[in-house]
């Protein structure tokens, strides 16, 4: 009998310890499926690089009028808006009977005023040399255009950044053409919006690149966009020996940061009604041994841009990884395994 209830003593002893092994093992393996398996990272001090790209036209800054005497036809104009021009290229051609004739009446008006320069006062003359002053002036400009055979030629290379007249119409006092005149640096303007405008100060280093060209420059000047309240002007120079007036470009603006304490992903930032914060991966001892939690750190957050944020806390060391990424949602105290 002894013997037998040895036996079954030993037999319930096993089947206790297995039971508990098995349990064990049920645990680990449940454990492992249930936690949360999560990427880490060490944090590190480093500044954040905030970039703004845009398209930009390049514009001269020197605008030149170009004037053709008043009431005469347009019957030509051979040039468009944009279009880059050399000195001599053609502009326009004006019909040459109608300048004929007007240069006669002219000529007609200038001789009456010489008539009467004579019989007016000491006075008076001053005011009349003037106008006869501008009166010959005037008819040596139509006897060149008459010369010419109605043809307004450029006098200066640039870009046509405005046509004043149309085909079929008179001319009149105001100016026929506005030529951005070429010179040694050209401006470049970018609109930003308020938001980007944080990110971007005089000084920001900025890459200008026209197809495989590509030319290092600064900001020289941040303004608000009087067309736009909401907007502003980001201007850029650029050497006239590498870029041409009508140039299409393309701007990467960069601005860096101040130094933060840490750098870490936006991915890794979490946030309350209170507080932003970080979570840290933590040893913490629990019955099954030694686990890994998610600790919270508080932190106070600083710039930012697609990828990464800059962070300052007096809780954070180098030696701490954040938790970056988790294959499932985790809170503060929760128990991860780390990927």
């Amino acid at each position: 009998m002894k013997e037998k209830k040895k036996i079954s003593f030993v037999r319930v002893a096993i089947w206790f310890f297995g039971l508990v092994i098995l349990g064990t093992i049920l645990s680990r393996v449940t454990s492992s499926v249930l936690t949360p398996v999560v990427e880490t990272k060490y944090v590190s001090p480093g500044e954040i690089e905030y970039s703004i790209i845009s398209d930009a036209i390049v514009v001269g800054d020197k605008n030149i009028p170009i004037y053709v005497c008043a009431d005469v036809m347009v019957e030509e104009i051979y040039v468009t808006e944009g279009e880059n021009i050399c000195i001599g290229d053609k502009l326009l051609r004006v019909n040459t009977d109608e300048l004929k004739a007007l240069y006669l009446n002219k000529k007609i008006e200038r001789k009456d005023m010489k008539m009467l320069y004579w019989y007016a006062s000491e006075d008076e003359r001053t005011a009349d040399e003037l106008k006869i002053s501008m009166a010959d002036n005037a008819l040596d400009k139509m006897k060149l255009l008459i010369d010419q055979e109605g043809i307004v030629y450029a006098t200066s290379g640039g870009v046509i950044a405005e046509v004043r007249q149309s085909i079929g119409n008179k001319t009149s006092n105001d100016a026929a053409f506005i030529i951005t005149e070429e010179a040694q640096d050209y401006t470049l303007k970018i609109n930003i919006t308020e938001e980007q405008k944080e990110n971007v100060q005089i000084g920001d280093k900025a890459v200008v690149q026209c197809g495989k060209i590509s030319t290092k420059s600064e900001v020289k000047t941040v303004y608000a966009d009087n067309s736009n309240s909401q907007n502003y002007i980001v201007e850029i120079k650029v050497s006239g020996e590498t870029f041409h007036m009508g140039d299409s470009v393309l701007v990467n603006i960069t601005h860096t940061s101040e130094k933060y304490d840490f750098v870490v992903p936006i991915s890794a930032v979490y946030s309350d009604v209170s507080s932003s914060y970080v979570l840290v991966l933590k040893e913490k001892e629990t019955m099954l041994g030694t686990e890994m939690v998610a600790s919270k750190v508080l932190i106070k957050v600083g710039a930012s841009n697609t990828e990464y944020v800059g962070i300052k806390s007096d809780g954070l060391s180098d030696k701490d990884k954040i938790i970056i990424n988790s294959n499932k949602h985790i809170d503060a105290g929760d128990v991860v395994r780390e990927k």
